[in-house]
């Protein structure tokens, strides 16, 4: 008889991913349920430090990259994982949060359709998908699905995600899901401020607000903000213009507005 399979590190002590692939794909999911249910033979979790079971996965995918083979075989796994969690629900099988996890961390191509299929559900009943998964596990599947299931324009998720967006609990999710850029993002932001809860709306684009400049910079963000905002709500743009000053630009988007509305009374009186 042939000895088990046992998964190999490098000589710096890290899981060296090439070795999944003489593991195969039954091995991989079982392994992946066995770890994400919070028990691991082969790398025992540390719990007095309090390690999350989804870590070295997440790492494990880092390493490889998107189109390693062993990012494939987890990709199955995870997969495997999910439909087996549909199956189940309502009841809520230990893996399935840490699963969850992972997807809304590193991109899992052969999950795609799984979450594809979730947006579609809920789209079209979302009672049932809470009854079936409950609120906060649904908000957990729109955050993975917003990294393996885009909206992107011509996507099969598009028309899903544009629905949801018309759902108060989900619309900054859907916002997210619809936004493959900072400028597309802001295409769909009056659509979100209609939706989106009063009370939530301020923290949210104060977020939006600091994350894109940040990986946009100053200048790219407010010619956008300008491009788009001109039919916007006047509560939209104070909103917008409050987010700019928290992060010290003072001129936002009304006072420029305020600015070329004097440069007309000045031009009428030189008249």
């Amino acid at each position: 008889m042939s000895e088990p399979f046992r998964p190999s590190l490098r000589k710096d002590g890290t899981f060296d991913p090439d070795c999944l692939e003489q593991a195969g794909q039954r091995w991989v999911t079982a392994w992946l349920k066995e770890r994400l249910s919070g028990h691991d033979p082969c790398f025992p979790i540390d719990k007095r430090g309090d390690e999350d079971p989804e870590s070295l996965i997440v790492a494990i995918l880092q390493d490889a990259g998107t189109v390693h083979p062993a990012t494939n075989l987890i990709g199955g796994g995870i997969l495997d994982l999910l439909d087996e969690a549909r199956k189940r629900a309502p009841q809520v099988p230990p893996y399935l949060e840490s699963a969850l996890q992972i997807c809304e961390r590193v991109r899992l191509p052969r999950t795609s359709t799984w979450f594809t299929e979730e947006l579609r559900r809920l789209a079209m009943d979302p009672q049932a998908v809470e009854e079936s998964w409950g609120p906060d596990l649904t908000e957990e599947i729109l955050y993975g699905a917003i990294l393996q299931s885009p909206g992107f324009p011509r996507a099969a998720s598009h028309e899903s995600w544009r629905a949801i967006l018309t759902m108060p609990r989900y619309a900054t999710m859907a916002w997210m899901g619809l936004a493959s850029s900072f400028d597309t993002s802001l295409g769909y932001m009056e659509d979100w401020w209609q939706v989106c809860p009063a009370p939530e709306r301020q923290a949210e684009i104060n977020q939006f607000v600091f994350t894109n400049l940040k990986t946009e910079g100053r200048q790219q963000v407010r010619e956008l903000l300008r491009r788009h905002s001109r039919s916007w709500p006047d509560a939209l743009k104070a909103a917008v213009d409050s987010a700019l000053k928290k992060n010290g630009i003072n001129e936002g988007l009304r006072a420029k507005r305020r600015i070329y509305e004097s440069a007309i009374a000045d031009a009428a009186i030189a008249a």
